[in-house]
């Protein structure tokens, strides 16, 4: 803190009618050759209109402050609008001309070139028209080929059989059938009773094969009041129901 026992002197007279406190302090500093030895009996002095400071400070007093000019805005440049993008001309797409189709040969030329290889039938797997197919790879219409029977390319077998034009084709032969050959003789009888006094196994009919009691006519006079083993490996006998009919019941 600066001494208050330093002279002061009236710089800023201040006005008394609307003077602030900051004001007021600024009205006096520390001088050389002050006339006042501390602030407050300085600032009780240092007033606008004071005879006291009216020939030190007139000139101080009498300019008046200066107020800052109005800035002038600066002048913004317009944004220049970007001109619209000219689009660029699409070519036109060339329509591709039509892909003229390759003369293939006819049924009647195919047959005559397999006919010119006479009484062999040659393997032509070594030819791409020939391996590529599903059916065997031989010229089916070749006289050597006629009726024969061959494995195709998909592992089945074909046989040449010639069609309404006379002409011989691969034809792919019939699966075989492989259900039982008891099953295919003959037919069942329509009544288990007709079995008569044997208690046969007709395991080979679907009707006996695919059921959990046993394989045999529990109805058929030599099955009546007998024990068998079922298709579910469990043991059954054969019981008559309330209308007399005998089914097959399991052993508990």
């Amino acid at each position: 803190m600066i001494k208050q026992t330093m002279p002061y002197d009236c710089v800023e007279p201040y006005n008394k009618t609307n003077a602030t406190t900051h004001d007021r302090i600024k009205s006096c500093k520390i001088t050389p050759n002050g006339r006042f030895t501390n602030r407050q009996s300085c600032i009780e002095q240092c007033w606008v209109g004071n005879p006291l400071f009216k020939t030190s400070t007139s000139n101080k007093s009498a300019k008046p402050r200066k107020t800052a000019a109005p800035k002038q805005k600066k002048a913004t440049a317009t944004k220049k609008t970007a001109a619209p993008k000219k689009k660029k001309a699409t070519a036109t797409k060339k329509t591709a001309a039509p892909k003229k189709k390759k003369a293939t040969a006819t049924k009647k030329t195919m047959a005559q070139e397999e006919y010119a290889y006479g009484h062999s039938c040659p393997n032509l797997s070594h030819s791409r028209k020939y391996s590529i197919r599903k059916s065997p790879p031989y010229p089916a219409n070749a006289p050597g080929c006629h009726n024969a029977t061959r494995k195709g390319n998909d592992k089945c077998m074909y046989v040449s059989k010639a069609g309404k034009d006379g002409v011989f084709r691969w034809s792919k032969k019939a699966a075989k059938d492989t259900s039982s050959p008891k099953e295919t003789m003959g037919t069942e009888p329509k009544t288990e009773k007709e079995y008569g006094k044997a208690c046969p196994n007709l395991s080979h009919f679907r009707k006996y094969s695919s059921r959990k009691s046993p394989p045999y006519p529990a109805n058929s006079p030599g099955c009546q009041g007998k024990t068998k083993k079922g298709n579910d490996k469990l043991m059954y006998i054969s019981k008559p129901n309330k209308n007399g009919i005998y089914r097959w019941s399991k052993i508990k």
